[in-house]
């Protein structure tokens, strides 16, 4: 990062964390700013918003205020997926009624649209190690059903090797942070996108490799710490988290 975008990036963040931002600001209409998660808490506990997070949190405790803690409580808050995502939903959801939902989420990196994106040379046995895991799980559980989802092609793997007890849904795969903007499957990326996010906080068993998509995914879940299994790179296997 540049300097003088490594002193912007500063400026931001100490305005957020200790000054009023709101009327700082107050002569634009709209702000966007992107991030992943590094403003949410500081702008919680800054003190010329106590007031605004107090309302917006009266379920919570202040001290709670995080966004690790709060994520699910925000997403849901703000935002209802569309018909388009719904439609992508149902269909899962529903053939996963009376049934327990083993989610995979494989992450090998290299995504196919996202040219920068680099192999994480420690997953190479991710899929191994997950199907080895589900075919014990599957064997105690036999009215689970497997949905499967990742940035690459290898969700037919599981899809061919559970015929019978797998889906996904399908669609091109898209990198949220970095896609090509003249693609065509721009749209239907992202629908497939949110539509495996929300399916993935829908899970009473979650597999998952390492990734911030799949750990605030997963922080949706109803009992995010329960049944949770990540891909250990140096042991080679799931391990509970």
């Amino acid at each position: 990062m540049r300097s003088w975008q490594t002193a912007i990036r500063n400026e931001i963040a100490n305005t957020i964390k200790s000054k009023d931002f709101v009327q700082i600001w107050s002569s634009y209409n709209d702000i966007v700013i992107s991030t992943n998660s590094d403003y949410v808490t500081p702008a919680l506990h800054n003190k010329f918003v106590l007031n605004q997070t107090r309302k917006l949190l009266d379920r919570f405790l202040l001290a709670q205020a995080a966004m690790q803690t709060l994520f699910a409580f925000l997403f849901e808050l703000l935002f209802t997926p569309s018909i388009s995502v719904r439609n992508r939903l149902d269909t899962i959801l529903a053939a996963s009624r009376h049934r327990h939902l083993i989610c995979l989420h494989i992450r090998p990196g290299k995504n196919p649209t996202n040219p920068f994106d680099h192999a994480f040379t420690g997953r190479v046995n991710t899929i191994k190690a997950m199907l080895n895991f589900t075919n014990n799980y599957l064997s105690n559980k036999s009215s689970s059903l497997a949905f499967v989802t990742s940035d690459s092609g290898h969700v037919s793997d599981v899809l061919h090797h559970y015929p019978n007890s797998s889906m996904t849904i399908v669609g091109p795969i898209l990198h949220i942070d970095r896609f090509d903007r003249r693609s065509s499957i721009i749209c239907d990326g992202f629908i497939k996108v949110l539509a495996d996010f929300y399916l993935l906080g829908e899970c009473q068993t979650s597999l998952l490799s390492n990734s911030g998509f799949s750990s605030w995914e997963n922080r949706r879940r109803e009992k995010p710490n329960e049944e949770l299994y990540i891909y250990n790179e140096k042991f080679k296997q799931m391990r509970k988290s």
